[in-house]
């Protein structure tokens, strides 16, 4: 968490889970995504500031074992 500056406020946003099928009706894999609320966004004061991260597990692992590696 950080402070915001003085004349900047917050948008508001929610984690958004699913869950994919194959065909046979099994789990394929989970997805989540941060979704920014849009009806909280103002045109030209905070409508550009979108920010949609996208990670595959592979990196995230990748990453887990290099800091673990490191100490």
């Amino acid at each position: 968490m950080i402070s915001l500056p003085l004349c900047k406020k917050s948008i508001w946003c929610k984690w958004v889970y699913s869950i994919k099928y194959n065909l046979d009706g099994s789990i394929e894999r989970y997805k989540t995504r941060l979704v920014i609320l849009g009806n909280k966004q103002v045109e030209g004061l905070n409508y550009n500031e979108t920010f949609a991260r996208v990670d595959e597990m592979l990196i995230v692992c990748t990453f887990v074992v290099v800091d673990v590696t490191k100490n």
